[in-house]
């Protein structure tokens, strides 16, 4: 768990001086933005990242690189492995909804009991 820590804070060090430097999606997709990160530094060491997110249900990864366009070729990988990853836990999930809101997760974290959305469940469309 450490270890997963001192990934994050470093993951925060590539901010933009302007942005704050604020990981805005759940622990289930640590490891995913982990992976991202090397694969990116790997690209280009000094790349500027301006905004990790979660929208509509899935990651949102911004930032600036010498070599952009293969940057969001890897970016886009990663988010297509976000879609099927619960946000919350890090089991294999997907896109669940709920009263207009998006959120990728697995069965147990989209159930009535989860604390996710104050408890009240989300739903898939093919449920």
């Amino acid at each position: 768990m450490q270890k997963m820590n001192d990934d994050l804070e470093k993951i925060k060090s590539r901010f933009a001086e302007e942005y704050q430097s604020f990981i805005d999606v759940g622990k289930g997709w640590h490891q995913i933005i982990i992976n991202l990160d090397k694969a990116l530094s790997k690209l280009d060491p000094n790349y500027k990242i301006y905004q990790i997110k979660e929208k509509f249900g899935g990651l949102r990864y911004y930032c600036s690189s010498d070599n952009n366009k293969l940057a969001r070729e890897i970016i886009s990988e990663a988010e297509k492995v976000a879609d099927k990853t619960c946000e919350n836990c890090g089991k294999s999930g997907k896109l669940v909804t709920n009263n207009g809101w998006y959120y990728t997760c697995c069965v147990d974290c989209s159930s009535p009991e989860s604390k996710l959305a104050g408890g009240i469940g989300f739903r898939s469309d093919d449920n």
